[in-house]
């Protein structure tokens, strides 16, 4: 029989003879523009997989992050489902998952998991900027304390180098966010206060809009945290969305391929070249995956790697996948009118992915 379990900040209902419930932590401050609480779920027996557990945070949350040991967690956010698996991807990118509502129903595999709840809707003050211009960490509502101690010290200390390459991930978060400056304070705070990270991770993130928003605190060449023994040599970019296999926008793709042109600028970085970097020889341009265990940043936005590495901002051209399974090199005209200059068959485009972009 499925029990249910329920979890509040104000309330626990507890089966004891199946699971222990502890909670971890909590934040409620009027000053900030971000509150969450964080739940520890032990289960006490191996077969607790039909456990359905319900929190009730006492507020609305716009995302929430799944710490666990198992290999599969599905969460809804009505008692009636639907349930959805959360991406195994998130964990690795250190993520979160974009979901709104006013409580959380997850199941697990039967292991222990740490469950945080976020609040992170609360617009910052200055609002957003166009397409293709740089909003602040003050702009986007960065609380700057999440990255010191209680005695007031910086726990990542920053540090300047002259980075060698450029890593784009995606965030494994919602597609067609309805609100993305709440989604990178979420995973800000999810960075640097659930893992523990003293900042969030990446350099700069990119929205479906175009929109690039400051990340890691200290400005040009400081040392992020995004790809494990790369980030003291490259620069770390989160692509805001989950690109598995949906195709990346274009606004989100110029923006993306404009900003890795402006840092190679800015660094001497050839975007065609390679360079010795860890324990070998990489291009600059490169996807997480190239230099991790990973599967990001998805073939949907892999497929994007040639603009990457030679976006002419006079021409202006870049490839998108169509419905037919068709690989197009479109090209934008001074008018604004866009143009078909190449096309791909299904066959060759499938060969062409594979081969001249994964494999550069």
């Amino acid at each position: 029989m499925r029990k249910w379990l329920l979890m509040s900040t104000s309330f626990l209902a507890i089966a004891a003879t199946l699971i222990t419930i502890s909670l971890v932590g909590s934040l409620f401050k009027a000053d900030l523009t971000t509150k969450a609480v964080s739940y520890t779920i032990v289960p006490t027996k191996i077969e607790a997989a039909d456990e359905v557990y319900r929190f009730t945070p006492g507020f609305g949350f716009n995302a929430f992050g799944v710490i666990a040991d198992g290999t599969k967690v599905s969460y809804s956010l009505a008692a009636d489902g639907p349930w959805e698996v959360v991406n195994p991807e998130a964990a690795e990118e250190g993520g979160i998952v974009v979901a709104y509502g006013d409580e959380l129903w997850l199941k697990t595999d039967g292991t222990s998991a740490q469950v945080t709840l976020i609040d992170s809707k609360p617009q910052a003050k200055g609002g957003l900027q166009a397409a293709g211009s740089l909003i602040t960490r003050a702009q986007w509502g960065a609380d700057e304390s999440y990255r010191l101690t209680s005695n007031g010290q910086v726990k990542w200390p920053t540090a300047i180098v002259s980075p060698k390459m450029i890593v784009v991930h995606h965030t494994v978060t919602a597609n067609n966010d309805p609100n993305p400056a709440a989604t990178v304070r979420a995973i800000y705070y999810y960075h640097a206060i659930v893992l523990g990270w003293g900042d969030i991770g990446y350099n700069y993130l990119v929205d479906q809009q175009g929109r690039i928003y400051e990340g890691r605190y200290g400005g040009d060449g400081v040392i992020g945290g995004h790809a494990l023994k790369f980030n003291p040599v490259s620069i770390g970019i989160g692509v805001l969305g989950t690109y598995t296999t949906e195709v990346a926008p274009w606004p989100q793709a110029e923006a993306t391929a404009q900003l890795i042109q402006e840092k190679a600028l800015r660094w001497g970085i050839d975007r065609q070249g390679t360079v010795w970097a860890v324990n070998g020889t990489y291009p600059t341009i490169v996807a997480h995956g190239d230099v991790g265990a990973t599967a990001c940043p998805g073939n949907g936005l892999r497929h994007h790697m040639w603009t990457f590495r030679n976006y002419n901002p006079v021409a202006r051209e870049y490839w998108q996948i169509n419905s037919e399974g068709e690989a197009e090199l479109v090209q934008k005209l001074t008018d604004g009118r866009y143009i078909t200059v190449e096309r791909k068959t299904a066959k060759e485009t499938a060969l062409w992915l594979w081969y001249d972009v994964l494999g550069y």
